[in-house]
């Protein structure tokens, strides 16, 4: 069966790659084939840029998570007041 081209599946497919690059997960033939569809189309390459500047915004940011073991005591702190 002939596969029919779906710029939507494209678009999707480069969006994951854009995602995966911010953490260097890509390689160079998904790099090269994201930089081939930013140059026809401006949509996915915005997506692309505004990705980038969120990212970079985070590392700014020096955000941190909780430690797994905070996230326990705070779930069961929640659990013991909500049974009160």
């Amino acid at each position: 069966m002939e596969k029919k081209y779906n710029p939507k599946n494209s678009c999707e497919k480069i969006i994951l790659y854009c995602d995966r690059s911010q953490y260097g997960e890509v390689g160079s033939w998904q790099r090269a084939r994201m930089m081939w569809h930013f140059f026809f189309c401006l949509t996915c390459k915005s997506y692309s840029k505004k990705n980038s500047k969120l990212s970079e915004s985070i590392k700014k940011s020096k955000l941190s998570s909780l430690k797994p073991n905070e996230m326990v005591e705070i779930k069961r702190k929640l659990g013991e007041k909500s049974d009160k």
